[in-house]
């Protein structure tokens, strides 16, 4: 298998992708006027503490005050790149946090559409190959590092680390590095720490103290790993960055860094366009002509298996047990590739037999732990019902990718043509709209005109003899499809 990462630069937008012998599996998207603010440090203040909520508001200088749940105001004890130990019980909010208190917190969800961003004060810094949380504790492996001897490995380095305070974590990407490289690595964070401890001491709150590296960087530091055959990148300057980046920190991976040759062209050229345009969809189709329909709400995810064109071959428990495996393996591609958190509830087609819902289950489960986020997931409930729970931190790819459509306000529905015509029939009956000598001009949508003149023709023969001859109707591709004008004429 190929894996190549592909990084797309220019002064307006950053995109990455990462694929699998071409097919794509992450895509990530940020806006230079839209950076993201995870992974930020702040010196913010108290506004409000709510016991009722376990909840305080904090001002970090952001449009609206962030969110610090009283679970995340501990200084947790991190077992395995960013795999928390059992929560220990509640503080009382009030007893910890006063309005006008200065606090030091990072963020750990960006701000949602009537949400501010989520805040805890575990601080932690990552790496390349390791993550340190200044005020934690406890040290360990990834699990995601499996080879028994390579961790025994680093589990010896990281006993040298006498001089460690804090908690440590080695990263994926530090497999197979020597002691050097990650001392190298850690002593970069302890300057970082050191900066935001001194800033911490001079800045007044609300005050930015550690800035995220932007997506290019960042992208390269936790994804561009060993297993990664090749770097793909367009646009000059970032390409300067990053080999100036891994010239620091990974220079045995310089080598695996391309220019493209065509800028701009980078994305078409390896197909990921298409699998973009894909992913904007509700409805994506599944090789044996079954489909999945995801549908976002504000509580939840909803994923709806259908077979859709597929009618098999034999019975109809295998019909319906080769689509729900082919969409076993999309779901879990599609939450990574739209980058959806939350709750995801997904109703897959209902299987007699035992054997083939574990069939499905075990596919899902096998397919999720490929994914780079935290994922959760909860076998059939009573109604067959599979429940998924995944980390989310940033915007979903839809959301960044897609604006509210102007007509529906993003009902994804907006009123039939019939409803439409009833109401300008009502205003042109009863209304004040018309003058004295009763001639109006009526500006509709053409779809809706075109309506209103052959499936409700007979509601326009009414209104024409009623007003024996004084409504001029006109096609106004301007107005809304749900909406309609109405003009005294004199």
């Amino acid at each position: 298998m190929v894996r190549r990462m592909l990084l797309e630069s220019n002064p307006y937008r950053v995109r990455v992708a990462l694929l699998d012998d071409d097919r794509v599996t992450d895509l990530f998207v940020e806006r230079v006027d839209q950076h993201g603010v995870v992974g930020n440090i702040y010196k913010g203040r108290v506004t409000r503490v709510l016991p009722g909520m376990d909840a305080a508001f904090v001002d970090i200088g952001l449009a609206r005050d962030a969110y610090l749940y009283a679970g995340d105001l501990r200084i947790g004890a991190a077992s395995e790149e960013g795999d928390e130990e059992a929560a220990p019980e509640l503080p009382v909010i009030d007893e910890v946090l006063h309005p006008g208190e200065e606090i030091l917190v990072q963020v750990r969800r960006d701000a949602m559409p009537n949400k501010g961003a989520r805040i805890h004060t575990e601080i932690s810094l990552p790496g390349r190959f390791l993550v340190w949380m200044p005020q934690g504790r406890g040290v360990g492996v990834s699990r995601r590092i499996e080879d028994p001897e390579e961790r025994e490995r680093l589990e010896q380095i990281l006993a040298g680390f006498s001089d460690v305070s804090g908690g440590l974590i080695i990263r994926t990407a530090g497999k197979g590095r020597p002691a050097e490289r990650l001392r190298a690595d850690f002593d970069m964070l302890q300057s970082a720490w050191a900066e935001i401890q001194e800033r911490l001491r001079t800045e007044t709150a609300p005050a930015l103290l550690y800035h995220e590296q932007d997506l290019a960087v960042r992208a390269v530091r936790d994804l561009f790993r060993p297993d990664v055959d090749e770097l793909w990148v367009d646009g000059d300057s970032t390409h300067d960055r990053i080999l100036s980046y891994l010239d620091r920190s990974a220079p045995a991976m310089v080598d695996k860094v391309r220019r493209a040759e065509v800028p701009g062209y980078l994305f078409e050229h390896m197909g990921v366009e298409r699998e973009i345009e894909r992913a904007r969809k509700r409805r994506v189709w599944l090789p044996s002509g079954g489909h999945i329909v995801i549908q976002p709400t504000e509580a939840l995810i909803s994923i709806d298996v259908n077979t859709g064109r597929y009618v098999g071959k034999e019975a109809l428990e295998q019909t319906v047990l080769q689509t729900n495996l082919e969409a076993a393996e999309e779901i879990a591609h599609q939450l990574r590739l739209r980058d959806l958190g939350g709750l995801i509830v997904v109703d897959f087609i209902d299987m007699a037999e035992e054997a083939n819902r574990e069939k499905v289950f075990q596919l899902l489960q096998e397919a999720l732990e490929r994914d780079h986020q935290r994922t959760r997931l909860l076998g059939f409930s009573e109604f067959g019902l599979v429940q998924i729970t995944r980390r989310r931190a940033r915007m979903d790819l839809v959301r960044l990718l897609t604006e509210v459509c102007p007509t529906c306000k993003g009902r994804g529905r907006i009123p039939e043509a019939l409803s439409v015509c009833l109401q300008m029939r009502r205003d042109l009956l009863f209304g004040p709209l018309l003058s004295s000598n009763g001639r109006a001009r009526v500006r509709l949508h053409p779809d809706t005109l075109a309506a209103l003149e052959s499936r409700h023709s007979h509601l326009k023969r009414e209104l024409d003899e009623h007003f024996k001859g004084r409504l001029e109707w006109v096609a106004a591709p301007a107005i809304k499809r749900h909406e309609f004008l109405i003009e005294a004429l004199p």
